[in-house]
């Protein structure tokens, strides 16, 4: 069925205040779905916010958007991620704790996550704006790690794999860990690939342990 043809909310003009309640309802209730058992569509956002799929398509034009809508509100930034590490540069310390939080959240809103990708992939249009909260993240974690540019930008693009949703879902639907063992079993490769790359970096020190 085709959605309506709708212009964007302006909300910075008139009913300002109603116009950003209902933006908040929207995303509360595609927060609640994502934490509950059912699936997960715009459909059924605006069912639970109590708004029509017009004005629903007026704030969120497609699932990716309204998804990272949600990822803002509940993900923490990455220098609030990595504050228990504060002082600590240790390479292979700071990925795993970085990588821990990143697919445990992922975990806990795996609905969210899975419509958002199933609509990317379906949609490429939407793909370029398909919430990656990866990037900034690896980038925090591999901050104050002393390796030259082209070593980093494969280490980043390894540890964009193994800290990703794609591999947390294949351990889960494809192989059948259940979560929780799965991210342990991606926390473990995490820190093989640094330690990878740190032994292929003559100049970078040791990681600990190794």
């Amino acid at each position: 069925m085709p959605r309506p043809r709708t212009r964007e909310v302006d909300l910075e003009t008139g009913r300002v205040d109603q116009k950003r309640r209902t933006r908040a309802a929207i995303v509360a209730a595609a927060t609640e779905l994502t934490l509950g058992d059912g699936p997960i569509s715009l459909a059924r956002v605006a069912q639970r916010a109590g708004v029509s799929r017009a004005t629903l398509y007026r704030h969120f034009p497609d699932l990716p958007t309204l998804g990272l809508a949600v990822a803002r509100g509940v993900w923490r930034e990455p220098e609030e991620v990595l504050a228990p590490l504060a002082g600590v540069t240790e390479p292979v310390a700071r990925v795993r704790h970085a990588a821990g939080y990143l697919l445990a959240t992922m975990l806990r809103f795996r609905r969210s996550v899975r419509a958002v990708i199933g609509e990317s992939l379906a949609d490429p249009d939407a793909l370029g704006h398909r919430p990656d909260l990866r990037m900034p993240l690896i980038a925090a974690a591999l901050a104050p790690t002393p390796l030259d540019p082209a070593a980093r930008e494969l280490l980043t693009g390894r540890l964009a794999v193994v800290m990703g949703p794609e591999a947390l879902f294949v351990l889960t639907d494809v192989v059948g860990l259940d979560g929780d063992t799965a991210v342990g079993q991606l926390l473990d490769l995490a820190e093989t690939v640094v330690r990878a790359a740190l032994v292929a970096a003559p100049d970078a020190p040791p990681a600990n342990g190794s």
